[in-house]
């Protein structure tokens, strides 16, 4: 460091920064130079030689050839930083780029949802370089420069290397003086001198990039950046680089070598059309629902199941003698129902079992035809492989991992080999594309959406895009919003405490339904709790005729139980006015109204009733009034717990079961309309929070609808969909309910699946829309944030119906084994 610190001393010394911006062409012939100054010129190339020895161990000037790194080192300065200081923040104007000597440096990004410090996403070490990206895409010296998507702070004490952009440009050979502004076609003669002075490894991956037609057009200049920063990955002959199946992390491209792309020789030679049924199972799903049979697929569901074991399943891997197995069409495991398992000490195995592409139940008409028909011909020792193409230097597969962020939607079909004595291949992200100019990065996604991937076969192409139009043509699937929607607002009746121009919680929940409503039949009515003792039932009962809905808000915080308890008296007077067609109540209460249920009560042995001044004695008025209505006029109750009072509002947090916290009266109030507003039917508490991502009420209530019982993130909620529909249509049949006694019903909906409940005893007449015992709904959904996942809540609940905790439990779980085993997931975990 020393050493390093002198010869920087030296450059400075020396003036460097006077010429370093400047070309030789530039500057006049002086023939006057003193002898002084040609010495200092010699000084200053010596004193940057002396510098470069110093850092060449370095990991970025080991990839530069010499004169390029003495350019960088005479173009910057040495700077350093104490521990814990900030280089630049995000949003800042990129005017240097950063080699890191010794120390190390935190990158950090701004993410709203994480709250408002900004989160470290790497951490970078000696001989890295950072802050280069922005940089290398400025192509207008015209134009501001670009801004920073992150900032930098040092972790240490850290000594850095720092370059001014301009500087860093001409030093790598980045300016577009010669080559315009697209930085396509130019000058042959100064690409072939640019590509002379970089190191051969940096050489070698600039010329496979442009034999590739993904970089064609482009100049060796633009590419200098991105193939000094491009893994690089070592192969020999005969390793296998990719499998059938596997998920594609990135875009790989050969730049030295060559492979061989190969599929199953059974799965060519079936050749099987893709039909209306495979395009759906390479989708996820088996089989469209509503769509009549293909291929006899559905007559094996008919007959009589016989007990077989397990060896007797037909497997890809394991034929019977004489037997050539056939190909159906479809990379993902197919499921099929096995017999039922008698009781034994054993565990029960699953119901479903996954099936590799090409064997339907043994047996069935699907499977007789198959083998009429798409028999493999026999060729007197069939290959175990069959080879597509050959890729060499320059080629690519891979290619969608470019285009998304996340993963790639499809797996490769097809086995990539080494067959050269040795092969290198590049590893490509959509994060190598910053080290591109943008009308070249651009140019490069147009390419990639235009050009098939060799690892993804013809015919699952041609099955993929016949479903997509498919599913998008019959609108079979349209995946939900993730936000609850809004039923009709009936009249609705606000009871609270005191009158409408005095400020409490009650007012505020009337004013939002006064300005939903506005005036007219329909206009929200005011009750006053401590003062309805004073009205005519004949006033009440006529105030009460057209309401549909009470809101019951007494002030929370009261510790005068004798107030309290005149609220509810004020309460049960109502109450015995509803009409019959009043079918909901919703109540505010707090946390901890219902800490001292349950158990034995000493006051109630001795005649006192410990509770008639507590909001918990308001909540059962409440529901011992629901519990005595009769079937024919059901009443739901709904409870709305809030926290302590906070004087200003926050994050709004709403959780199924109760939490400690406060709750300002402003969300109080919005919590009470939008649970109304949005149908929400479970209990639930409102916290106000510090910290989170702030969120619609609509997504907020979300899980309070129904309620929620499960959820997961998946890759594609239109898959997802499909298979719902098709494992309920499958499974939830006859005597197969996964061992639960209580018979079940299901029906496709738009966005996945509905199972309603049957107990033994219900009348056959009763269609599944008047089942009212309960059931689950399945829905895959985009979610407003753009993530896409699945959801499970309960539906078709009456106010009286018992929740089947088990039987839900039971079939929930077995779906995700299901799930898990076809997707080759782990075990989800229930509830």
């Amino acid at each position: 460091m020393e050493l390093l610190r002198e010869a920087c001393k030296k450059l400075c010394k020396c003036g460097k920064d006077d010429g370093a911006l400047s070309d030789d062409s530039d500057i006049p012939e002086d023939t006057d130079t003193s002898s002084e100054e040609e010495v200092k010129e010699v000084q200053g190339s010596k004193a940057a030689q002396q510098a470069y020895e110093c850092i060449k161990p370095l990991p970025c000037m080991q990839a530069l050839a010499s004169d390029k790194a003495i350019a960088l080192i005479q173009a910057g300065e040495l700077v350093d930083y104490d521990a814990d200081t900030q280089i630049f923040e995000e949003g800042d104007p990129a005017l240097h780029v950063y080699i890191i000597v010794r120390g190390s440096v935190s990158i950090r990004v701004m993410m709203p949802e994480l709250g408002n410090d900004p989160i470290p996403v790497q951490s970078l070490y000696d001989g890295q370089v950072f802050g280069d990206a922005k940089i290398a895409a400025w192509k207008d010296a015209n134009a501001p420069p670009p801004k920073r998507k992150g900032g930098a702070r040092t972790q240490e004490d850290t000594c850095m290397l720092r370059i001014p952009a301009p500087a860093y440009r001409h030093a790598l050979g980045l300016d577009t003086k010669t080559n315009g502004p697209n930085q396509t076609g130019g000058n042959t003669e100064g690409n072939d001198e640019e590509e002379g002075a970089l190191l051969p490894e940096v050489r070698r991956k600039v010329q496979a990039l442009l034999k590739s037609p993904l970089f064609q057009g482009a100049a060796a200049s633009t590419l200098v950046l991105l193939a000094t920063n491009l893994q690089e990955v070592s192969l020999r002959h005969d390793d296998v680089f990719m499998e059938i199946d596997q998920a594609l992390q990135a875009c790989f491209l050969i730049s030295q070598g060559y492979v061989r792309v190969s599929v199953p020789a059974v799965d060519l030679e079936a050749n099987l059309g893709p039909a209306y049924d495979d395009a759906s199972r390479i989708l996820g799903s088996g089989r469209l629902p509503h769509h009549g049979p293909a291929l006899g697929v559905t007559s094996w569901k008919k007959k009589k199941r016989e007990k077989k074991s397990g060896s007797d399943l037909l497997s890809r891997f394991n034929l019977s003698k004489g037997e050539v197995p056939v190909f159906q069409l479809g990379m993902r495991p197919l499921l099929m129902p096995t017999d039922s398992v008698s009781s034994s000490a054993t565990p029960r195995p699953s119901r479903l079992i996954t099936r590799l592409p090409g064997n339907p139940r043994r047996g069935s008409a699907w499977h007789q035809s198959l083998r009429r028909t798409q028999m493999v011909p026999y060729l007197g020792g069939t290959p175990s492989d069959i080879e597509l193409c050959f890729l060499h230097a320059g080629q690519a597969f891979g290619l969608q991992t470019l285009l998304d962020k996340q993963d790639c939607s499809y797996v490769s079909s097809c086995e990539v080999r080494v067959q050269s004595s040795e092969a290198k291949i590049l590893v490509l992200t959509p994060a190598s594309l910053l080290y591109l100019n943008e009308s070249l990065a651009q140019s490069l996604k147009d390419k990639v959406g235009s050009m098939d991937d060799p690892v993804m076969s013809p015919e699952r192409q041609e099955a993929e895009q016949m479903a997509d139009e498919l599913i998008d043509g019959s609108e079979i699937i349209r995946c939900g919003t993730g936000v609850a929607e809004e039923t009709p607002l009936p009249c609705v009746a606000v009871c609270g405490v005191g009158t409408l121009e005095e400020e409490s919680v009650g007012a505020a929940v009337h004013q939002e339904f006064q300005v939903f409503k506005g005036d007219g039949p329909e206009a929200p009515v005011w009750f006053d709790l401590l003062g309805v003792v004073q009205r005519s039932w004949e006033d009440l009962d006529q105030a009460m005729a057209r309401c549909r809905t009470m809101v019951v808000c007494p002030p929370l915080g009261l510790s005068d139980r004798r107030k309290v308890k005149a609220m509810r008296d004020g309460l049960k007077i109502l109450l015995d006015s509803c009409p019959s067609a009043l079918n909901r109540i919703v109540i505010l209460s707090q946390i901890g109204a219902q800490a001292g249920g349950g158990g034995f009560n000493v006051g109630s042995f001795f005649g006192v009733d410990f509770k008639s001044g507590s909001y918990g004695s308001l909540e059962d008025e409440v529901t011992v009034y629901a519990r005595k209505r009769p079937p024919s006029q059901p009443l739901s109750v709904l409870v709305v717990r809030a926290g302590d009072q906070d004087v200003r509002p926050g994050v709004v947090q709403v959780s199924l079961n109760e939490e400690s916290g406060k709750t300002s009266p402003e969300t109080v109030a919005a919590a009470m309309f939008n649970a109304v507003l949005y149908g929400v039917n479970a209990n639930f508490t409102v916290l106000d929070r510090r910290q989170g991502r702030r969120m619609a009420w609509g997504e907020v209530l979300l899980p309070c609808v129904g309620p929620e019982v499960w959820r997961k993130e998946v890759p594609d909620a239109r898959k997802a969909a499909l298979f719902v529909q098709q494992w309920a249509s499958t499974f939830i049949d006859g005597s197969f309910r996964f061992g639960m006694k209580t018979p079940m019903e299901q029906r496709p909906t738009p966005s996945g699946c509905e199972l309603r409940f049957r107990p033994v005893g219900t009348p056959s007449a009763k269609t599944m829309e008047e089942l009212d015992e309960g059931g689950l709904e399945f829905l895959a959904e985009l979610a407003p944030d753009g993530t896409q996942r699945l959801r499970c809540r309960r539906v078709a609940y009456s106010a009286k119906a018992v929740i089947k905790a088990n039987s839900e439990r039971a079939l929930l779980q077995q779906f995700q084994r299901d799930w898990a085993e076809a997707m080759g997931e782990s075990t989800w975990t229930i509830f």
